[in-house]
Order: C-alpha cells, then structure tokens, then sequence
C-alpha cells in the first residue's frame, strides 16, 4: 500500500500532468514548436534536478507537479511535430510507435512519487534526470519548425 503523502505526492503530479497538457498545445500553437519543445525539455530537467536539492515534502510535490506538466506537454508538442514533420506515408508509424514509448515511458515519471521514503530515491531522480537531459540537447539539433507548415 501507498502512504497519504505518496497518493497526495501522485494526485498533485497528476494534476500538473492535466494542466501541461492545456498549456503546451496553446503555448504550440501560438509560438512555436521547437520553442515550445525545448522549454518544456529543459524545464523538466531543472525540475528533476531540483529533486536532487533537499528540500521538505511540500518542495517536492512542487517539483513532481513541474516535471509532470513539462513532461506531459513536451509529449503533446512532440506528438503535435512528428503530425507535422512525416509524410503520410509514415506519419501513422512513427505516431503509434512514438506514442507507445512515450506512454511507457511517462509511467517512469511517476516512481519518485511512490518511492519518496525508499533508500534508492537518488538514483531514480539521478536517472531521470539524465534522460531529461538528454532529450533537451536533442531539441536543440532539431532544425524544421512546423508552425504554419503545410501538412503533405
């Protein structure tokens, strides 16, 4: 069983999640997708990263709700590029595919949330946030921007 303050911890996050959702498909479409990208990239870094700085419960629900509402819209803008980027002939595979991992992915999200207590905490942020890393460098070699680009 989960504690009140991993259920309260995960309800929180969730919420961020909803709200990244509604934020990042304005913010899209009315900047840009690459911008849109690559603050939600590196805002979740500097979210997972600020785990890693003590802090009390409260910081940490804070952090969770960030990195849930910058990864969540970093996934809508993602699926809202590959919609824009692909030719039809493929779009249909690289979505479902993109999206399967993506899901699965998203679910890993979740783990601090449910090991708030546990000894192996770190390293799980640690992983993260190397991940979140990583997939914010990548957004910047992106060069295409879709915005107001013809859909073939």
């Amino acid at each position: 069983t989960y504690s009140g303050d991993a259920l309260l911890a995960l309800t929180v996050s969730t919420v961020g999640e909803i709200i990244g959702n509604l934020a990042f498909t304005a913010v899209a479409a009315l900047l840009s997708r690459l911008l849109s990208l690559r603050i939600g990239t590196v805002g979740e870094t500097l979210g997972i990263i600020s785990l890693l700085i003590c802090g009390g419960r409260f910081k940490v629900m804070v952090d969770l709700f960030l990195v849930r509402f910058m990864n969540f819209g970093v996934f809508i803008v993602i699926l809202i590029y590959i919609s824009e980027y692909y030719d039809t002939s493929i779009r249909g595979l690289f979505l479902s595919c993109f999206f399967s991992f993506g899901r699965i992915a998203s679910l890993f999200v979740v783990i601090p949330a449910i090991t708030l207590s546990m000894n192996y905490f770190w390293f799980i942020i640690l992983g993260l946030a190397v991940l979140s890393s990583v997939a914010a460098l990548i957004s910047f070699f992106l060069q295409i921007e879709t915005k107001d680009r013809a859909i073939d």
